[in-house]
């Protein structure tokens, strides 16, 4: 097997992992999966029925003080906001056709007018 050869490196003994870092798994995940590549290429034998395998168990580290009261700072800021979207845009979108009317003279005119 040949592993990937990077655009920047003109040596074929390194390997380009993407991770995204807000997944906590991910980099492990990509990681297992390179080695599990590896270790098939090398060692598999499907004539034989051998089907190395890694197995990797993730348990992320807890979250620090800090960063629990940054997700609870979050998590107030984005309540809050919907809380101020719910009591000024839908109030406000209810009230502009009484206000609208009142403006205009709209219900005055066809009472004037013996609509009623």
């Amino acid at each position: 097997f040949t592993p990937f050869q990077s655009q920047w490196s003109s040596t074929t003994n390194e390997v380009l992992l993407g991770a995204n870092a807000s997944a906590y798994h991910s980099l492990p995940i990509a990681f297992n999966t390179w080695n599990n590549w590896v270790l098939k290429n090398l060692y598999g034998d499907e004539t034989q029925n051998q089907n190395p395998q890694i197995n990797i168990y993730s348990n992320p580290l807890p979250l620090t003080q800090y960063e629990q009261e940054t997700n609870n700072i979050g998590q107030g800021i984005g309540t809050a906001v919907n809380l101020l979207i719910a009591f000024t845009l839908i109030p406000a979108s209810a009230i502009y056709f009484i206000v609208n009317e009142k403006s205009i003279g709209t219900k005055h005119q066809q009472f004037v007018s013996g609509i009623s």
